[in-house]
């Protein structure tokens, strides 16, 4: 018995590789059109998301005022922590359930120029997590 071996001409390699690379590129284009629809509304859903908890913060003379505005995880909120930098220590204060304004009393005494600080909170299940970075301008 004998095999016969159809011969391909270039042309028709060329095709082949064409229609194979043209499906490659296909499935590539809808794999990511598909993965940034996802990633698209992972993020949307992300920012729209309510956050732990809401913060301002004033300078009033010496003293820091943190004002609370809310957030999903505010009743849980049992300790403030603050932080400025070029300080050593951390301020740590109870927070009172249902508390709209926390006063850090001298804090901000001897401080000049800007300086970042940093809000953290800490809740009821023991959870520390940063609630605020912001620069402040200390006069």
């Amino acid at each position: 018995m004998v095999i016969r071996y159809k011969k391909t001409t270039q042309r028709q390699k060329h095709f082949i590789m064409a229609i194979i690379l043209s499906t490659a590129v296909i499935i590539i284009l809808v794999g990511g059109v598909f993965t940034s629809l996802f990633l698209s509304s992972y993020v949307i859903e992300k920012s729209l998301e309510d956050p732990d908890v809401l913060l301002h913060l004033n300078i009033v003379g010496d003293d820091i005022v943190v004002e609370i505005y809310g957030g999903r995880r505010v009743n849980e909120l049992v300790l403030l922590s603050m932080h400025i930098e070029g300080q050593e220590s951390h301020v740590v204060i109870d927070v009172p359930h249902g508390a709209r304004d926390v006063v850090y009393y001298q804090a901000a005494s001897g401080l000049t120029g800007s300086r970042m600080v940093e809000m953290r909170g800490i809740f009821s299940n023991g959870e520390d997590k940063l609630l605020s970075l912001i620069t402040l301008k200390f006069t």
